[in-house]
């Protein structure tokens, strides 16, 4: 995950508007990201629904809660990973698919748009601010499990490798 907008204002409900790349869509099986998944376009178009609704969390290091380690992962329960540790900073309200520069070079990628709670978080969201002013890239990830009908387990094309497996049949979480 990538962000690629936070809005410069709050709402009037106390939420920051927030854009970010939750990854990107390959042209076809030959290319990987670095966990080596292969996205690919008409799979993320079959599942683009479960972006709606899915939390943005962090695990913070400081009582500041402006320091983030990661997903706040505890363990793993029926296929599903549990996140006792993370803090719930905002929510994603829609994904879709498009086509977007980012350093210099267009790609294709899975974007959601949501909001973080900038009223809870404020010194978190001050500090993504500076960063983005500052040109900072800021990085992040993007979760995904398995469905109900297939016993929470994430179908893969080809079945599960560790580099190019693809998935087929998921949720965004």
């Amino acid at each position: 995950m990538r962000i690629l907008e936070l809005s410069s204002k709050d709402d009037k409900d106390g939420r920051r508007r927030v854009k970010v790349i939750l990854h990107e869509i390959y042209k076809d099986k030959s290319q990987h990201n670095k966990n080596g998944i292969t996205w690919l376009e008409e799979y993320c178009k079959n599942n683009l629904e479960s972006v709606k609704g899915i939390s943005i969390t962090c695990e913070f290091t400081n009582d500041e809660r402006t320091e983030i380690l990661g997903h706040g992962e505890t363990g793993i329960e029926d296929g599903v990973p549990i996140l006792e540790d993370a803090t719930m900073i905002g929510v994603l309200e829609r994904g879709y698919i498009d086509d977007i520069v980012v350093d210099g070079e267009s790609k294709r990628a899975l974007i959601g748009e949501g909001y973080i709670d900038a009223m809870r978080y404020k010194a978190f969201v001050n500090v993504l601010e500076e960063k983005i002013k500052a040109n900072e890239t800021i990085f992040g990830s993007v979760e995904i499990i398995g469905t109900r009908k297939n016993g929470n387990r994430i179908k893969y094309l080809n079945g599960y490798q560790e580099i190019g497996r693809i998935p087929t049949e998921y949720r965004y979480s």
